[in-house]
């Protein structure tokens, strides 16, 4: 992913500083807040022995990073589909409780894990049951969903939904998928870090 968002970036005609204004101002300031977010995610991951602990935080930067309304983090055993961790970010407290666990199979997540490929969709309706969400979920109108992968294994997913109403989109981005599968390649190479050590 990070070859990809490179790449494109070395093979962009525009100049490399353009003219001073308040829209480009804006763009760099965003590109460096979210720098600042990718370093701060990597050093709580080495920080930390198990990336259990710190899921909550990762739930949370990815929603900043892609301007999302909610966000959603799963991690169990994906051969039975049985989360057993998961946290969430933009969601009070009360949806939360009345969600239940999700299941690693929902309909999006369990082909994210199956072709450990992420996958992006709209949903005119917003009924958040109808694109595999849990009971009780806000409105979900346009979804962003990344697997975390790492080798042969898959050990869950980060699903984002909604545009904040300040991006000024409807719809995630290319950059947007680039930021969360960095994340999740992140998050996936930290269990898979953990799993070894705890073999040892």
């Amino acid at each position: 992913a990070l070859h990809r968002f490179l790449g494109r970036s070395a093979m962009s005609r525009e100049p490399l500083m353009p003219p001073a204004s308040p829209e480009n101002t804006d763009a760099l300031r965003r590109a460096g807040t979210r720098l600042q977010t990718l370093l701060e995610v990597s050093r709580q991951l080495a920080r930390a022995g198990d990336p259990r602990h710190v899921i909550a935080g990762v739930c949370h930067a990815v929603r900043e990073l892609v301007g999302a309304q909610h966000a959603l983090l799963a991690v169990g055993d994906a051969a039975t589909g049985h989360a057993s961790e998961w946290t969430s970010s933009g969601i009070d407290a009360a949806t939360v409780a009345s969600m239940g666990v999700p299941a690693l199979h929902l309909a999006f997540a369990g082909e994210t894990l199956r072709t450990r490929e992420p996958a992006c969709a709209s949903n005119r309706g917003g009924d958040p049951a109808a694109v595999g969400f849990p009971a009780g979920h806000p409105p979900v109108h346009a979804l962003m969903i990344a697997p975390i992968v790492s080798g042969q294994r898959a050990y869950g997913w980060i699903v984002v939904s909604n545009k904040m109403k300040e991006m000024k989109a409807a719809h995630f981005s290319d950059d947007d998928q680039i930021l969360l599968e960095l994340l999740c390649s992140q998050l996936g190479r930290a269990f898979d870090h953990h799993r070894l050590v705890a073999a040892d």
